[in-house]
């Protein structure tokens, strides 16, 4: 099951106790019915350290088996998700993975991990640089060369 929007379920995410009841019957839930329950839940919009919202989101993450993070790189619009405070095994942001839209599929599609698209920019900038650097020298080149007419005349 996936609850987009778990705070939506209840009046206040900051109301302690009301957060309280509501994990502990999602997690009765998930329990009765051997099922996993996904809930999305936003961060606070001025946290840099990816807090997530009121203690509903304290009790979450207490919880969790998993929780995962999604961020997307307002660049090139790909979005990353990894895992923290997971009870077996962390994944590291630089192990996530990588998606965005794919308009020739007209859906979503995974682009590979974090450190892959990342070391593969930093090659894909330095050949542009050397590309744009080499390009500039062999344009002065060609300026200061003598015209073929010239060298032709000349033998």
């Amino acid at each position: 099951m996936i609850i987009d929007g778990v705070a939506d379920l209840c009046s206040s995410p900051n109301d302690e106790a009301e957060s309280l009841e509501l994990i502990s019957r999602l997690h009765a839930l998930a329990q009765e019915y051997r099922a996993a329950i996904i809930c999305v839940l936003h961060e606070n919009p001025s946290s840099v350290e990816g807090k997530t919202r009121g203690h509903l989101g304290s009790e979450l993450n207490r919880k969790a088996f998993a929780n995962l993070r999604i961020e997307k790189d307002p660049k090139d619009s790909i979005s990353t998700m990894w895992g923290m405070d997971m009870r077996k095994r962390d994944i590291p942001r630089e192990q996530g993975f990588c998606f965005a839209w794919n308009e020739a599929l007209k859906m979503h599609s995974y682009f590979g991990r974090w450190i892959s698209l990342k070391i593969d920019a930093r090659k894909q900038k330095s050949t542009d640089d050397t590309s744009e650097k080499w390009t500039t020298i062999f344009a002065k080149a060609a300026e200061s060369a003598p015209k073929q007419e010239t060298v032709k005349k000349q033998m």
